[in-house]
């Protein structure tokens, strides 16, 4: 695969770009027992982000490139809108895509999600309310980080990525659409930054066996948030074609930010992407 890629790019920037785009919609979000490595995510085209990042690394070195995986580290204050937070906006808008169904353990099921988003704000907004009384901000960030990038070395620059989500379900998810050469939206829509970075990335056993767990003993939930997630990809897609991506870009235009170095590669890139 990382060779018919390559043998489509003129440039180091091309290819990097065109690995992005490939991971970034050949490859959909769902809820399945964990794959056994990149190339069972590549054979499958399904994975969740941590799959989606472990790819792109293994295409772009394949492809002759450095790349690496990035933990986050996430700030909250009290001015932010905590309902605004990306994860929170898509547990949310998740539960709407459930709560539509006419099967009552859908419904069911539903409630539960809408109470789990609920129970996510209210933690984050309690550990705000002490970070206030210690005097210190309130951070985010597990062993496994809460959400992984990658970063691609394309001459001597390095280029941070989030693969992780296509145009379609950042449409119906409310948030701007991911280009590459720009920042990033985790690293823009909250107070993110990179904490760590690592050449050869591990998250862990603890997603992998949650994983699949929850898919051996919770498989009628599994199938029906998958369907959800699908329903989310189409809804998003309707957003796109009514209002069209140079429009829903210009939305969004205050979270874009091109990546810091881009003009020693020749790389000049608008404010904001229109396509």
């Amino acid at each position: 695969m990382a060779d018919e890629l390559r043998r489509g790019a003129a440039s180091d920037w091309e290819y990097a770009e065109t690995v992005y785009n490939f991971t970034t919609h050949s490859v959909v979000h769902a809820m399945e027992g964990a794959p056994r490595g990149v190339v069972d995510t590549l054979r499958s085209g399904y994975g969740l982000c941590y799959d989606k990042v472990l790819l792109f690394m293994a295409l772009a070195r394949a492809g002759g490139l450095q790349a690496r995986c990035c933990r986050l580290r996430f700030e909250f204050s009290e001015d932010m809108a905590i309902d605004r937070a990306p994860w929170v906006q898509i547990l949310s808008r998740l539960g709407e895509c459930l709560d539509t169904r006419n099967d009552r353990r859908v419904q069911d099921l539903a409630v539960a999600w809408q109470k789990v988003t609920g129970l996510v704000q209210e933690v984050i907004e309690e550990r705000l309310a002490q970070s206030k009384i210690d005097g210190r901000p309130f951070t985010l960030e597990t062993a496994e980080g809460p959400h992984p990038l990658a970063e691609v070395n394309v001459g001597d620059v390095w280029i941070p990525v989030d693969p992780s989500t296509d145009d379609a379900e950042c449409a119906y998810y409310g948030l701007p659409l991911q280009r590459f050469g720009y920042l990033p939206g985790a690293l823009r829509m909250v107070r993110g930054s990179i904490s760590t970075r690592l050449e050869a990335p591990t998250f862990g056993v603890r997603p992998y066996l949650t994983r699949l767990l929850v898919c051996a003993l919770a498989r009628g939930a599994v199938d029906e948030l998958n369907r959800s997630l699908e329903e989310a990809r189409r809804r998003g897609q309707r957003i796109l074609d009514d209002v069209g991506l140079a429009e829903y870009m210009s939305r969004h235009r205050r979270f874009y930010v091109p990546v810091e170095g881009l003009s020693a590669l020749g790389i000049t890139l608008p404010p904001h992407p229109t396509a």
